[in-house]
């Protein structure tokens, strides 16, 4: 199954364009050089030739494709387990969290809180708050940037008491990643309520990174 993959990744290489995004990365991964429009292409074809038929094989295919170097087949993985989102179970919190903290990054980290972790967390909210618990004092600071992050879709379902504690738990931080995500998830939300986001912002010395993200699209 995977070579068919692969295969298609092997012709579209560009040796070039995949040392540049490399350099974007910080050289913390390979590439093939596959722009991303070109990359879901081949992704649609590839997600058509199979069906996966229960969460073992979601994981066995997602765990194969997450230790392969090159960084493509990671988004890959991850597009995977969200469009199989029906097969996920309670105990994925457990293969999630490897996800995170394995080969991450903030595209890694941020895509996979975005399309896996805040769907997840909404499909099973006692297992959203097990795992908060444990994220949000973590030395990791990835798991505590996805505590910021992973409401960054919920709009209106938005939990204030969650988000403010999460950020209000790393305000101190000078992780640019986490001064970033607290001004992000403000942003975020100032599009649902850009009123509570000035006053919490008003009410809160945040760093000077975060506040700034979280305003720039209300005080022009």
């Amino acid at each position: 199954m995977l070579n068919t993959l692969t295969e298609r990744f092997n012709e579209l290489a560009n040796p070039h364009r995949a040392k540049a995004m490399s350099a974007y990365m910080k050289n913390h991964f390979e590439f093939f050089g596959i722009p991303s429009p070109e990359r879901k292409l081949i992704q649609v074809d590839w997600f058509s030739s199979f069906k996966i038929k229960n969460l073992d094989e979601l994981i066995s295919l997602v765990t194969q494709l997450w230790n392969l170097p090159q960084r493509e087949y990671h988004y890959v993985a991850i597009e995977l387990l969200a469009r199989n989102k029906k097969l996920w179970s309670e105990d994925c919190a457990v293969f999630f969290e490897d996800l995170l903290v394995t080969n991450a990054w903030w595209d890694s980290v941020d895509t996979l809180s975005s399309q896996v972790i805040g769907p997840f967390f909404k499909k099973f909210p006692e297992v959203k708050f097990q795992y908060l618990e444990l994220w949000k004092n973590s030395s990791i600071f990835w798991l505590r940037r996805v505590c910021i992050i992973h409401q960054l879709s919920y709009r209106k379902d938005t939990d204030l008491d969650i988000l403010t504690e999460m950020i209000l738990l790393n305000n101190d931080s000078n992780e640019f990643f986490i001064k970033k995500a607290i001004g992000w998830a403000l942003r975020q939300y100032a599009k649902t309520d850009p009123e509570w986001v000035l006053r919490f912002v008003d009410l809160n010395p945040l760093k000077n990174l975060s506040k700034t993200e979280a305003v720039k699209n209300i005080r022009m």
